[in-house]
Protein backbone atom coordinates (compact mmCIF):
# COMPACT_ATOMS: atom_id res chain seq x y z
CA UNK A 1 0.00 0.00 0.00
CA UNK A 2 1.06 3.35 -1.18
CA UNK A 3 -0.65 5.49 1.60
CA UNK A 4 -1.48 9.62 1.23
CA UNK A 5 -0.75 9.49 -2.62
CA UNK A 6 1.99 9.75 -4.92
CA UNK A 7 2.52 13.61 -6.30
CA UNK A 8 -0.81 15.24 -5.45
CA UNK A 9 -3.19 13.10 -3.12
CA UNK A 10 -1.47 13.81 -0.33
CA UNK A 11 -0.73 17.56 -0.98
CA UNK A 12 -4.94 18.23 -1.08
CA UNK A 13 -5.24 17.29 2.56
CA UNK A 14 -4.50 18.94 5.93
CA UNK A 15 -2.28 17.65 8.28
CA UNK A 16 -4.79 16.82 10.35
CA UNK A 17 -6.38 15.17 7.50
CA UNK A 18 -3.12 13.11 6.76
CA UNK A 19 -3.02 12.46 10.12
CA UNK A 20 -6.76 10.77 10.54
CA UNK A 21 -6.04 9.01 7.17
CA UNK A 22 -3.00 7.19 8.84
CA UNK A 23 -4.34 6.28 11.59
CA UNK A 24 -6.94 4.58 10.08
CA UNK A 25 -5.06 2.89 7.86
CA UNK A 26 -3.30 1.50 10.36
CA UNK A 27 -6.25 0.09 12.68
CA UNK A 28 -7.49 -0.84 9.04
CA UNK A 29 -3.49 -3.13 8.61
CA UNK A 30 -3.99 -3.73 11.93
CA UNK A 31 -7.08 -6.21 11.34
CA UNK A 32 -6.18 -8.21 8.67
CA UNK A 33 -4.68 -11.82 9.38
CA UNK A 34 -1.58 -12.82 9.56
CA UNK A 35 -1.52 -14.68 5.88
CA UNK A 36 -3.37 -11.13 4.81
CA UNK A 37 0.03 -8.74 5.54
CA UNK A 38 0.52 -5.86 3.16
CA UNK A 39 3.52 -3.68 2.87
CA UNK A 40 2.61 0.14 3.59
CA UNK A 41 4.78 2.57 3.13
CA UNK A 42 3.15 6.22 3.73
CA UNK A 43 4.16 9.21 1.63
CA UNK A 44 4.59 12.07 4.29
CA UNK A 45 5.77 15.20 1.68
CA UNK A 46 4.76 18.52 1.84
CA UNK A 47 5.99 22.02 1.30
CA UNK A 48 6.16 22.35 5.04
CA UNK A 49 9.32 21.24 6.80
CA UNK A 50 7.93 20.93 10.46
CA UNK A 51 4.49 18.58 8.46
CA UNK A 52 6.75 16.29 7.23
CA UNK A 53 8.47 15.89 10.35
CA UNK A 54 4.92 15.52 11.88
CA UNK A 55 3.50 13.07 9.54
CA UNK A 56 7.06 11.10 9.63
CA UNK A 57 7.05 10.92 13.42
CA UNK A 58 3.41 9.67 13.52
CA UNK A 59 4.24 7.18 10.74
CA UNK A 60 7.32 5.78 12.92
CA UNK A 61 5.45 5.31 16.07
CA UNK A 62 2.53 4.18 14.20
CA UNK A 63 5.10 1.38 13.01
CA UNK A 64 4.23 1.22 9.18
CA UNK A 65 6.96 -0.37 7.20
CA UNK A 66 8.38 2.54 5.44
CA UNK A 67 8.42 6.37 4.84
CA UNK A 68 8.36 8.30 1.39
CA UNK A 69 9.47 11.44 0.93
CA UNK A 70 9.50 13.39 -2.46
CA UNK A 71 12.52 15.89 -2.95
CA UNK A 72 11.55 19.53 -2.73
CA UNK A 73 9.04 20.81 -5.34
CA UNK A 74 9.23 24.39 -5.58
CA UNK A 75 13.06 25.12 -4.75
CA UNK A 76 14.61 21.99 -6.78
CA UNK A 77 17.92 20.46 -5.80
CA UNK A 78 21.18 20.15 -8.16
CA UNK A 79 23.35 18.59 -6.08
CA UNK A 80 24.21 15.08 -4.21
CA UNK A 81 24.86 17.30 -1.14
CA UNK A 82 22.03 19.82 -1.33
CA UNK A 83 19.58 17.15 -1.54
CA UNK A 84 21.12 15.31 1.22
CA UNK A 85 21.04 18.24 3.93
CA UNK A 86 17.24 18.70 2.73
CA UNK A 87 16.29 14.44 3.39
CA UNK A 88 18.88 13.69 6.17
CA UNK A 89 17.87 15.99 9.35
CA UNK A 90 14.01 15.43 8.69
CA UNK A 91 14.66 11.59 8.73
CA UNK A 92 17.05 11.49 11.30
CA UNK A 93 14.96 13.65 13.78
CA UNK A 94 11.10 12.33 12.88
CA UNK A 95 12.08 8.36 11.75
CA UNK A 96 15.17 7.83 12.29
CA UNK A 97 13.98 3.57 12.53
CA UNK A 98 12.20 3.61 9.69
CA UNK A 99 12.87 2.24 5.96
CA UNK A 100 12.41 5.29 3.39
CA UNK A 101 11.95 5.91 -0.07
CA UNK A 102 12.92 8.31 -2.21
CA UNK A 103 9.73 9.24 -4.14
CA UNK A 104 11.29 10.78 -7.57
CA UNK A 105 10.14 11.22 -10.78
CA UNK A 106 12.27 13.41 -13.02
CA UNK A 107 10.06 15.05 -15.37
CA UNK A 108 7.84 16.39 -12.36
CA UNK A 109 10.52 17.16 -10.01
CA UNK A 110 13.54 18.14 -11.65
CA UNK A 111 16.62 16.08 -12.74
CA UNK A 112 19.24 15.84 -10.34
CA UNK A 113 22.39 14.77 -12.81
CA UNK A 114 24.34 13.33 -10.15
CA UNK A 115 25.91 9.60 -9.25
CA UNK A 116 24.49 8.37 -6.13
CA UNK A 117 26.21 5.73 -4.67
Amino acid sequence: MFISGTTGEGFLLSVNERLSLIQAWRQALDQLKDTQQLLAIVNVSSTVVDDVESLASKVESLGFDGVALLPPIYYTVSTREQLVGYLKPILQKAAPGTPFLYYHIPSLSGELKCTFI
